[in-house]
């Protein structure tokens, strides 16, 4: 469930739950207001369903944003952009993450560790891990200069990760 409160921590409402439902989720696992448009709202993961969804700020589900075989981590937002990293694509027992960056309409745009992001019929078509850039990256941090920090979760106890903006 994503709970809600006020500023003085009075609880406000619910929603979510675990399910398979628009309105629910499949491993909620990081939310983010989205202030890209007029009016603001919610990007959530649904990281076992290769999805985040979109909610008003009071709950009401919006849309889903397709991610096929992307296990999804905390959506971060800078400069228009939509960063987050794919801690695995296929199977938990081995390493095959990436990153992902998507523009103002949902688009990849980019996949560093990964494949080309193509379209077919304006469906993703799931990316292809690169065998060497991640292991499992598990967020992003993006600085001012727009470089991305990337942790790595049950990686063998390696360090975070720099990628330099050219």
């Amino acid at each position: 469930y994503i709970i809600h409160y006020d500023a003085n921590g009075n609880y406000l409402n619910h929603f979510g739950g675990h399910g398979k439902g628009e309105d629910q989720f499949e491993c909620c696992h990081g939310i983010t207001v989205d202030y890209r448009s007029q009016t603001p709202t919610l990007l959530i993961t649904s990281r076992s369903a290769n999805c985040f969804k979109r909610f008003t700020l009071d709950g009401q589900y919006i849309e889903t944003v397709s991610l096929p075989s992307c296990y999804i981590c905390r959506p971060v937002i800078k400069n228009g952009k939509l960063y987050f990293a794919v801690i695995v694509t296929q199977d938990w027992g081995t390493y095959d993450g990436m990153l992902a960056i998507l523009d103002e309409n949902n688009k990849v745009i980019s996949m560093p560790g990964g494949s080309k992001p193509l379209y077919k019929e304006n469906q993703l078509i799931p990316a292809v891990y690169d065998q060497e850039t991640f292991l499992n990256p598990h967020d992003v941090c993006i600085d001012d200069d727009e470089n991305i920090y990337i942790p790595q979760w049950n990686s063998g106890k390696t360090y975070p990760m720099k990628l330099i903006r050219v």
